[in-house]
């Protein structure tokens, strides 16, 4: 009985030393984390289109759904610039849309896409 009060007195304890801790840490949102290669890209489509589908009834067509998901998210890092989108044309919107919307589904493996990617983008030259 000992042992699980000194248990439970210790495991209330605990949050208090965590909160007496004297530095300061600033938590920090940056929107742009999300868009630093393919892989976390792909993540943050799922988290998306998961979201959406919770607010719009759709019975078929979700794979459909998804990569129109990936194309908006595609646009919106673009847009405001974010990790892979910096200086790069608008077309690849499209590209990253795409190949987004396929990994996001399953139909590709990240790895396998990022390399063609990899491949693509030197030749078709970033702006």
């Amino acid at each position: 009985m000992k042992k699980l009060i000194l248990l439970l007195i210790g495991v209330m304890l605990l949050p208090i030393m965590l909160f007496a801790q004297t530095e300061d840490i600033i938590a920090s949102f940056d929107l742009g984390q999300y868009f630093t290669n393919l892989g976390v890209f792909v993540g943050a489509v799922v988290v998306v289109s998961q979201f959406a589908l919770k607010y719009v009834n759709i019975k078929k067509g979700i794979q459909v759904f998804t990569w129109f998901i990936s194309l908006l998210v595609a646009g919106a890092g673009w847009l405001f610039q974010f990790g892979i989108f910096v200086d790069m044309s608008w077309y690849f919107i499209l590209i990253y849309g795409f190949s987004g919307g396929l990994c996001a589904n399953g139909f590709f493996k990240i790895k396998y896409v990022q390399e063609f990617l990899d491949y693509l983008l030197p030749k078709l030259g970033k702006k």
